[in-house]
């Protein structure tokens, strides 16, 4: 994580309705370093971000996507914590099952084993 607040100047995905222009638009935008890489792939893969921090050894980090999810930074030994198979538990959706009929994955309560 970026302690010093370092930053690289990234190509970015600016949608409309936050751009001064009003207009969809690519600029260059400061992204803290240490994960500028991984903005950068998003936003070239078409997986637009609106909002990024890499924690400053203070917290998590985080990265914000256009289409309202969030990814969750966390270090290697954190992430050891994490047991997937208690996060996430296939269930039927009742909402999607009638529009649908596929399924959804609800998240459970408790992610990090105890």
């Amino acid at each position: 994580m970026c302690q010093d607040r370092e930053s690289r100047r990234v190509l970015v995905f600016i949608p409309a309705r936050l751009s001064y222009t009003g207009e969809d638009r690519f600029d260059m935008k400061p992204i803290d370093a240490c994960i500028a890489d991984i903005v950068e792939v998003l936003n070239f893969n078409g997986i637009y971000t609106t909002q990024s921090c890499c924690g400053h050894g203070k917290c998590n980090g985080s990265i914000q996507l256009l289409d309202g999810r969030e990814l969750i930074i966390v270090s290697s030994k954190q992430s050891q914590k994490v047991d997937v198979t208690k996060c996430y538990t296939p269930t039927k959706c009742k909402y999607l099952e009638q529009a649908s009929g596929v399924e959804d994955w609800c998240p459970r309560e408790k992610c990090v084993r105890e």
